[in-house]
């Protein structure tokens, strides 16, 4: 049988609400007067370093419709690209097999060749 808890007394949490009362903030009352650390930040930003964030801003997004535009291929590009690519390919593919067939005739020549003896 596990032992009993004791009991914990709330009183002290009514009186610790009614202290705190007065810390808390109410945003929705105050917003008419609430600072604009946003519009700080920016003009800071202007004045010491010439920053214009529309300018930035407008960039940014039209950066990102030319990434958009850029993705769009025709059928004769797709087709190119292939072509392109099974070239490279076979032409890696050749590169490889003759370089693996200048190892084995290196490793053959190294065998056929008389061992020194050092007696």
């Amino acid at each position: 049988m596990a032992p009993k808890r004791p009991m914990i007394d709330t009183d002290d949490e009514d009186e610790d609400d009614e202290t705190m009362r007065d810390f808390i903030v109410d945003d929705d009352d105050e917003n008419n007067n609430q600072f604009d650390y946003r519009k700080e930040l920016h003009d800071t930003l202007k004045k010491n370093f010439g920053f214009d964030h529309q300018k930035y801003r407008r960039k940014v997004l039209d950066d990102d419709e030319d990434d958009l535009r850029d993705m769009e291929s025709s059928f004769d590009q797709i087709q190119r690209e292939e072509v392109y690519s099974a070239k490279m390919g076979l032409k890696e593919d050749v590169d490889d097999i003759l370089r693996e067939e200048a190892e084995k005739r290196k490793k053959e020549s190294m065998k056929k060749r008389p061992k020194l003896s050092t007696k």
